[in-house]
């Protein structure tokens, strides 16, 4: 027994080392995320007279000369000035009056060492709408990597996939930062998108597959709590580099820093190698295991691999002689139900997630300590999603948490009528509960769909919740051109029809996970009766 004992613990190196690296790669991967505060920055902005306008150089150099550093009083911040009377000095926000004309160049109210994407570029007035169009580049690429990463990495290995991606987002990065022009940075956030998610989803797998089984879950923990970790770095290193450009290739040297143990230390997996029968490699792989822990190969875990693998194709080929696609999620009536609902329900907590870490710029206060605040309150949640997940299920802990988001969400702009650091806080309890409800999706999508539709249930929520992320940055421009509270009332409303539609899906507390279809159906059997309401309305509109 005590040499079983130290055969394990010495087995634990490797998974232990290769762990820390995959964390420290989420963690610094991560960061281009919650940077996206700091790209699309625009302070309050005055006109900057052109030099056709000789009459009025006297007032622009007088005025334009004033707080050219130091922070800026929040009245003026706030100011957006687009037109100018060609007959006097006299400034505006729109273009009533007869004489007034539209601004060509604009001063920023805001401290010379700050430069976001949308000071350097002018992404004011008429071009608003192009700063934006940044963060929603960058989510159009996880729509792409969640789509194609879990493909690739089943075609061509964890290991070569995950480092690719690694690179693909630094590159992204550093491209970036040296960009010249507009058109360049849209495309190197797209690129940079894909490389992001696809490295999480793959980080994932390799965790999976290498971590014994009764630390796969603390672990997978772990790894989520890294990627919040960073949106607490993010703060201070915009404090310490406040221009985008230092910002942007800082983070791609992290990430190629981080790239080089990642590549010595982190092999393809075991079981990976076993699924494509590569007997070879798995061999390599097992001896260089073995250098690392300081005695022989890890036969025990390898063997564990081949054992489940071997029990997985006995059992499982026997239960189920098809294979599924994303079509047969919507051939059966009650899977139907389910893929629209779940992903309906992602869709509305991407939405509120994205749009409540994207906002900190206008939340009122200071927006260091308001993106600091967004990141921190993520790490409560994860405790708080474990308690009652295991309490009450996962419905009811999802209909709780996306219901207090809601009511966070829509006395936002009433606090901010009364104290900036009031609706501070309920942006912050809201960011705190729909990251709980995010979290328990994940573990309620899986507990409804029978194991050969699982992974294409995950892969079409996913796809329809990015077009929540693609949409939360004009949701947040239309609170700055039309009104404060609009962004808040259209993704406290997507909540509370989430929260609705989460009644017609059946509570999976204390059940199996469903191998079949017909496990999945007789979760049914333990669901009340508004399901037979919800099968009587469609079959009356059919």
């Amino acid at each position: 027994m005590l040499a079983t004992k130290q055969k394990v613990a010495v087995c634990g190196t490797y998974y232990k080392l290769a762990v820390s690296l995959l964390c420290l790669t989420a963690m610094f991967g991560a960061l281009p995320l919650y940077t996206n505060v700091y790209l699309t920055y625009t302070p309050g902005y005055q006109c900057l007279l052109n030099a056709t306008n000789l009459r009025n150089e006297s007032w622009s150099t007088e005025k334009n000369s004033a707080n050219t550093s130091g922070e800026m009083k929040t009245v003026e911040a706030d100011q957006k000035q687009c037109y100018f009377n060609i007959d006097s000095s006299n400034i505006s926000s729109d273009a009533k009056g007869g004489n007034m004309t539209a601004c060509e160049k604009w001063r920023f109210l805001k401290s010379s060492e700050v430069e976001s994407i949308s000071t350097e570029f002018s992404l004011v007035c008429g071009n608003a709408w192009l700063s934006p169009l940044i963060t929603s580049a960058q989510m159009l690429g996880f729509m792409v990597g969640s789509l194609a990463g879990g493909t690739l990495s089943d075609r061509f290995g964890r290991r070569p996939v995950y480092l690719t991606s690694i690179f693909l987002e630094a590159t992204s990065l550093l491209v970036m930062s040296l960009s010249p022009t507009l058109a360049t940075v849209y495309v190197s956030m797209f690129v940079m998108g894909v490389g992001m998610i696809v490295r999480g989803v793959t980080g994932m797998v390799i965790i999976n597959e290498i971590v014994p089984n009764r630390h796969r879950r603390a672990v997978g923990i772990l790894a989520v709590v890294s990627e919040s970790l960073s949106g607490t770095l993010v703060p201070l290193i915009a404090l310490l580099m406040p221009d985008w450009r230092w910002m942007s290739l800082a983070t791609s040297v992290s990430l190629f820093a981080v790239s080089i143990p990642v590549f010595i230390f982190v092999y393809e997996t075991l079981k990976w190698l076993h699924q494509t029968n590569n007997p070879g490699e798995m061999e390599k792989v097992l001896t260089k295991i073995g250098r690392i822990n300081g005695e022989k190969p890890c036969v025990e875990n390898h063997q564990d691999t081949i054992e489940e693998t071997n029990q997985l194709t006995t059992e499982d080929t026997s239960k189920q002689t098809k294979s599924y696609n994303y079509l047969d999620l919507v051939k059966v009536d009650f899977i139907r139900r389910r893929i629209i609902i779940l992903s309906y329900a992602w869709f509305s907590a991407d939405m509120a997630f994205y749009g409540l870490t994207f906002n900190a710029n206008h939340l009122g206060g200071n927006r260091h300590i308001n993106s600091f605040l967004t990141a921190v309150v993520e790490f409560p949640s994860h405790i708080i999603c474990y308690l009652v997940v295991r309490r009450y299920g996962c419905r009811c802990s999802f209909i709780f948490s996306a219901f207090v988001t809601l009511i966070c969400m829509a006395a936002v702009p009433l606090m901010q009528q009364v104290d900036v650091w009031a609706s501070v806080a309920c942006a912050m309890l809201g960011k705190l509960f729909t990251t709980v409800g995010y979290t328990v999706l994940y573990i309620f999508t899986g507990d409804l769909f029978p194991t050969m539709m699982r992974t294409q249930a995950y892969g079409a929520c996913s796809f329809i919740a990015r077009f929540g992320s693609i949409l939360v940055p004009y949701i947040l421009f239309l609170g700055s051109t039309v009104h404060q509270s609009l962004p808040y009332v259209i993704m406290a409303t997507a909540s509370l029809f989430a929260v609705i539609a989460m009644f017609f899906l059946p509570e999976t507390k204390g059940l199996a996970l469903p191998e079949t279809l017909e496990d999945a159906r007789s979760q049914d059997r333990y669901y009340d009766v508004i399901n037979t309401y919800y099968d009587a309305l469609t079959h009356k509109i059919l």
